[in-house]
């Protein structure tokens, strides 16, 4: 996983490090960092359940993202989660995600509705299984680089690949 560190130190200077993590599973290797080094972080992974709080500064929630809430499901938009958490306005350092394909449709409805406008960073993985998937996604990240304010800073190709 990489993180700009830049931004995150001074965040760190100002009290004011933000993250939100969504897919958690068993690995809490990033949260655990971000918190040790004085971040506070969300995490969130609606197909685990653990308790509420963890480390110094860590809160968890058994819900998803996705591009449209879907409360049956326990799957909510990005914008949903930070009204929620009251940080609709707050600056979110860094945006962890790996959720299983609903980053596809994900991006490109959290980039239109203005729910990345304050976030200064993204890490995440994706998933694409179909052409059309492939379009959907690569045309999120298009809208984020070309209308949004984010650059590709590196990509790593997983070379697990299951049919």
């Amino acid at each position: 996983k990489f993180v700009c560190m830049d931004d995150i130190l001074q965040d760190l200077e100002e009290g004011t490090c933000l993250i939100y993590s969504f897919g958690i599973k068993e690995d809490w290797s990033f949260e655990d960092v971000m918190d040790s080094i004085g971040c506070t972080v969300f995490a969130f992974d609606p197909s685990v359940d653990y308790p509420e709080h963890r480390g110094k500064r860590i809160t968890f929630q058994s819900i998803g993202v996705t591009a449209i809430t879907d409360e049956k499901q326990k799957l909510f938009s990005l914008s949903d989660i930070l009204h929620a958490n009251g940080h609709t306005n707050s600056k979110i350092s860094h945006l962890k995600f790996d959720i299983e394909g609903h980053e596809i449709d994900g991006l490109g409805a959290w980039h239109a509705s203005g729910a990345l406008k304050n976030v200064q960073q993204l890490g995440f993985e994706y998933h694409l299984s179909t052409p059309e998937k492939a379009a959907t996604m690569l045309k999120g990240m298009r809208d984020i680089t070309v209308d949004g304010d984010f650059r590709l800073i590196v990509h790593d190709i997983n070379g697990v690949w299951r049919r």
